[in-house]
């Protein structure tokens, strides 16, 4: 799931519309997704600032740069420009702690659209 928009509606659209083929009779839908996980929701949101960052790099400069320590992440001087950057254009993906990663993805786990995670 890299896409902004919403995973759910947009593999219930394809299993609403699927028509069988010789290779294929019944739609499958499998997602897989961005988490970072620590033991505290806190440890994981600062987790995320490395990831954060490096994305708003890549966009700034098209180019890859090591992934930045925790340390770097929070030390570096975002502008409010940046942040909204990240937020529009960053992966979706899923920080928390094991309990809020667990009650984040239970929706789309229970929700009969997705064969696989």
């Amino acid at each position: 799931h890299f896409s902004q928009l919403p995973a759910l509606e947009i593999l219930r659209l394809y299993k609403e519309n699927f028509r069988p083929s010789p290779w294929l009779q019944s739609p499958k839908a499998m997602m897989a997704t961005h988490i970072i996980c620590a033991e505290t929701d806190e440890e994981a949101q600062d987790l995320a600032l490395s990831s954060d960052l490096s994305f708003s790099l890549f966009v700034q400069t098209g180019k890859s740069v090591p992934l930045p320590t925790v340390a770097e992440a929070k030390a570096y001087p975002y502008t409010s420009e940046d942040w909204k950057q990240i937020r529009a254009s960053s992966m979706p993906k899923f920080v928390g702690s094991p309990e809020t990663i667990v009650k984040k993805l239970r929706p789309y786990v229970s929700s009969g659209v997705i064969d696989e995670l």
